[in-house]
């Protein structure tokens, strides 16, 4: 189980987002959704894919995907610091 670390005692300075590229509702195509516990969190998401996102393409390439991504920040504004994938690359079927 993850958590915020802003919902621990004592807190830390870290939060888990979720990622992923699922199907439409219409299925005609997929699109991202991202959203952190808390706002720190999805930060470290648009870190993530704004550093990484070659390495993302190369495993995922344009299939459908879900992943948690932890963020550690800076504590007085909240940018990222460290941004690490929690799980596997889990791969969604295409139906």
């Amino acid at each position: 189980m993850y958590r915020s670390g802003q919902d621990q005692t004592p807190q830390r300075i870290w939060d888990v987002a979720y990622l992923g590229r699922l199907p439409r509702p219409d299925r005609q195509g997929s699109l991202i959704i991202f959203t952190g516990i808390h706002p720190p969190g999805s930060l470290g998401v648009v870190h993530l894919l704004c550093t990484r996102i070659s390495e993302l393409y190369s495993e995922v390439k344009t299939g459908n995907f879900s992943v948690l991504v932890g963020t550690e920040y800076e504590p007085d504004t909240h940018e990222p610091r460290h941004v690490e994938l929690l799980t596997p690359l889990y791969r969604l079927e295409d139906n």
